[in-house]
């Protein structure tokens, strides 16, 4: 299967977004856990986008990536509340002066009434 098929996204968006949760989404670079070898991000990463992207539960991804079902749990929780602070960064309003640029572009492809209502 290729990365898209798994993850829903490009493995360039995966990167894009791991740099981010990295940078400003305060992720640990590495989680050890009890007996295992440490969860690198872009294994947690990589969980979190199946877990968003599919229908698998907790107790298939654990097997999927050969780790406890308590892990899996927690990258989806973490990840998560880290996607969430990334919003500011990932979602930007237009300003008002961008809305009527972005609105007459609109009407030059005759879809009208883009922001809101008729005008």
């Amino acid at each position: 299967m290729d990365y898209f098929s798994l993850f829903r996204m490009t493995r360039s968006s995966a990167e894009i977004l791991l740099n981010l949760l990295v940078v400003h989404g305060n992720s640990k670079l590495e989680w050890t856990t009890q007996g295992k070898e440490p969860v690198r991000p872009e294994k947690m990463l990589q969980i979190f986008l199946r877990y968003m992207g599919s229908k698998e539960g907790i107790r298939e991804l654990s097997d999927r990536f050969n780790v406890a079902v308590s892990t899996v749990f927690q990258v989806q929780k973490r990840s998560t509340e880290a996607v969430l602070k990334l919003l500011p960064i990932l979602i930007q309003w237009p300003s008002i002066n961008d809305v009527d640029i972005i609105e007459q572009e609109f009407r030059n492809i005759s879809v009208l009434d883009v922001f809101g209502g008729p005008t």
